[in-house]
Parts: C-alpha cells; structure tokens; sequence
C-alpha cells in the first residue's frame, strides 16, 4: 500500500499549518533529517522561518530542489551507477562539439552540416551544440519514454543517432534510464531501506514532470511522502478550455461545435493562464494515493481582488461589472520607465501600506519579480539609504546564485572566463585591480584613488564602463572614503 499523502488547498497559510503538524510529529531517529522539497530558495527561507516561529526552532531541516532530491535518492539505491554526467548541460555541450565532426558528413545530418559550413564553423559548431544540449537535456525530463526508445534503436533520424553515439559509453546510465532501474528497484524492494528517508514532504511546487511524479509514486512503497500542493478551486478544472484553444479544437473539427464537444471556458482568466496548473492537476488525479485531503476557504469580500479569487474559486466568468469602492487598493498598477523607478515606487508604497495596517510586519511581504539578480543593486540602493532612518524597511534578497551575492566569487569567475573572452588584457588587468583592492580591504581613500589612477585609467570609454563597474563590486571601500572625487 503506497503512503503518498496529498494536501490541495488554495491558501498557502492552511497548507503551512497541515505541514507543520506533520514536521511536529518526530522522526525514528533524531539525527535524521527532515526533508522538505521545494521549487525555489525564497520557499525553503519562508518555511524555515514560519516552522522557527511556530515551534521555537527549525533545525536539522533539509529543502533541496526537486533534481537534487531525486539525485540523492538515485545515489542511495544506485550505488554502483556512476554520476548521471550524459544529462549535465556543459558536458554534453563539450562531448557534442567532439562528436558533431564525425557525424555531420553522413546524409541525415543534411540539415546540421548546412548551418555549420563556411566561415567560423567553430563557433557555429559550439553554438548548435548548445541548442542540441538543451532540447536533450529537455528531452531526458519531460519525454524520457522517447529517450528510451532511442536507447532501442526504434527511430533512425540524426536527433536519435547522435543521441546514441553521445551516450555511447555509458548507455543506460543517462536520467530515464536511471529512473526506470530505480523504479523496479524500489518495487522490488531490494534495497537498504534504512538509508531512505522516513518522511519526505514536497511543498507549494506548482508542476512536476510526469517522470518525477512516477518516481516519487514508487518512493511512497517504501517511504511516507505527502505533497502540498496550491490548487485555485475545489472543482474539477482539468478540462476547461480557454477561448484559443477552443478555436483550435474546432479548427480540426469544422462539423462540430462547442456544445457539441461538450468544451467548457469556466473561468477565462484561469482557462488563459493555468495551463501548466490543469496539466499538473492530470498528472496528480493519475497518482494511487492513500489520503487526499482538502483544505479549501471560500474568498470572501467585496474587493476587487476577492472578487477575482471568489470568480475563479467558483469557476465562472462574472456576470457583471460590479461597482467597486473609491477607496479599494487591492489591485494596483504603476507604470515606470526603468527598474530603479519601479524600486522606488515599490518602497513608497510599501512605506504606506505598512503605515495603513499597524498589524502588518515587513515578514509579512513577499515581493515577487521575474529576475532577482537583475532588480537586486536597485534594491538595495533604494532600501538601504531611506531618506529618513526611521523609514529603513528591512529586507533580505533570496533565489541569488553565489556570484551575485559575493563579488570576490564572481571575480574568481571571470579570471577563468577570459580564455574565452574578446579583451582578455583588458579583463586580466580590471580583475587583477579588484582582487587587489580586497586584500587591501580598509585602507584610506587616497591610497586607493591613487592605485586605481595609476593601474587602472586609461582614458578610454571602455576604462569608464569597467570604473563604474568596479566600483560598484568594491562599494564597501568606497563608503569608508571621506572624499567626494570619484576617479
């Protein structure tokens, strides 16, 4: 009997609470680790917080990623199975370039060997190899069956010969490969059991492959797995159509109408834009679960945005244009003609909204965007020199690799890229000036406007550009400085 537990709910405050009774219950053993799956950083910090402030303490709490997890429990049934290097990105891009001479000649190839000829087809080689690179490493999540029909021999076109020479070596050592072993050893059950985790949560992720869910499905024999997962609406929504889609379906089927296809919109706003929840939810109703529990609240209110959530938890368009009041803010837009005046504007408000609702803690906000590494110098800039003390906002950056976060690890980085860059002196002496200034760490402003005069200013645009970008790398000797010249 499977122990795969299933959570849905459409508040991420309710499932939090089912989690953490669980996590509440204690382990075999108090040195085993609780193991929480999560798509992103800024989840694992928010739960590592509200468990902390629940319970008194979140220690001994592991959150990887979904990839990472499923590596690990490879590792522990697998043994023997090497590392899955086939599915590594840059190392399938250098065995490609490797391979992609020896097969280009050949009459399937036609296509590839047209975009390689003529002048630089080194880089032309090395840029194909990077797009192959992802479509297979694409390929080896989201449709492992046609890998593994490659594996087979089953299709001769150059996609799956060059597949089949590049794992060559290793065959059957590659990701679906992998996961099928893994799969009938685990219902077997041939394996240490001990070395499984007891408990395995997998918390507010909003798609998972197929494969994983199948992987995960074969875990829960031997290991009692719950999945929380955020769903919009009690009702059954997998089969709602949004209006594009509905015009395709009846492209194919001039005869027919929509009634007679029994097509739904629903919601049109959910129709639109929940494609990738809907697919998920089939991927979920296919699961041989042992409990599924729902823990759903009916929006209620007469805001704007509640209205929006009332409409979608019903799954029905509204029937009207209701009359909002002058003072509702649940929704806003604010226009801004670059990042820095968006921050700004952001801060603003927030500055008013948290002087609005005295109840309200800067925990509280989440703040969203579509790239953290880009949006996080604004961020700071704009947090971190309030115009008055007393409206500091403290804050904190998630879901940023370390070479964002730290500059000495970025500069270690980009030595190591000039091999393949287009001014490698010019980058050699820009990094060789930043680790200097490092070491030097706290010395006085005008020891420091005097290296970087005399190693560094060329007199050049492009001597600007690195200034101002290395300036911005070593801020904090620069705000040690009681000059106000900027050289």
């Amino acid at each position: 009997m499977p122990r795969l537990y299933l959570h849905t709910g459409n508040r991420l405050e309710t499932l939090f609470e089912e989690l953490a009774a669980v996590v509440r219950k204690p382990l075999p053993s108090v040195l085993q680790p609780e193991i929480i799956v999560v798509q992103s950083l800024g989840m694992g910090r928010w739960l590592s917080l509200e468990l902390a402030k629940q319970q008194g303490i979140c220690a001994n709490v592991q959150f990887p990623f979904p990839q990472r997890f499923l590596s690990d429990i490879f590792r522990i049934a697998l043994p023997e199975s090497p590392e899955d290097a086939h599915s590594d990105r840059q190392t399938m891009i250098w065995r490609l370039v490797h391979i992609l001479p020896q097969m280009v000649e050949r009459p399937e190839f036609e296509a590839v060997r047209h975009y390689v000829r003529g002048e630089r087809s080194g880089l032309k080689r090395f840029q194909i190899a990077a797009k192959i690179a992802d479509a297979f490493n694409q390929y080896t999540t989201y449709r492992p069956q046609m890998i593994l029909d490659w594996d087979a021999g089953n299709e001769e076109h150059w996609q799956a010969k060059l597949w089949r020479e590049l794992t060559r070596d290793a065959q059957g050592f590659h990701r679906p490969a992998l996961g099928r072993k893994l799969a009938e050893t685990l219902k077997r059950g041939n394996l240490a059991l001990k070395q499984l985790p007891s408990r395995v949560s997998i918390f507010g992720i909003s798609t998972l492959p197929r494969f994983y869910l199948e992987l995960i499905e074969a875990l829960a024999e031997h290991v009692e797995v719950r999945l929380f997962a955020l769903e919009p609406t009690p009702q059954w929504w997998q089969d709602i159509v949004s209006a594009r889609e509905e015009a395709k379906i009846l492209r194919k089927q001039p005869n027919r109408t929509a009634e007679d296809l029994h097509l739904e919109r629903g919601n049109a706003l959910l129709a639109s834009m929940g494609k990738l929840g809907r697919d998920f939810l089939g991927f979920l109703a296919d699961l041989d679960l042992a409990v599924h529990r729902e823990h759903f609240i009916d929006p209620a209110g007469h805001s704007m945005l509640l209205r929006i959530q009332r409409d979608i938890f019903e799954l029905r368009d509204p029937a009207e244009q209701a009359p909002l009041s002058s003072d509702d803010r649940s929704i806003q837009v604010h226009s801004c003609h670059n990042e820095m005046r968006e921050v700004e504007v952001l801060h603003d408000q927030l500055l008013a909204l948290l002087s609005d609702h005295p109840a309200l803690q800067p925990q509280d906000i989440v703040v969203m965007m579509p790239e953290v590494a880009r949006y996080a110098p604004f961020i700071e800039a704009v947090f971190d020199t309030p115009e008055f003390q007393n409206q500091r906002i403290p804050y904190s950056i998630a879901d940023r690799t370390a070479r964002v976060e730290n500059g000495i690890i970025d500069t270690f980085l980009g030595i190591l890229e000039l091999a393949g860059s287009r001014f490698a002196g010019q980058g050699l002496r820009r990094h060789r000036w930043q680790l200097r200034q490092y070491s030097k760490g706290g010395q006085n402003a005008e020891g420091f406007q005097q290296s970087s005069r005399a190693e560094y200013f060329d007199g050049g645009w492009g001597s600007a550009i690195d200034r101002h970008r290395s300036f911005s790398i070593v801020g904090n000797v620069l705000a040690k400085s009681t000059s106000n010249q900027v050289y």
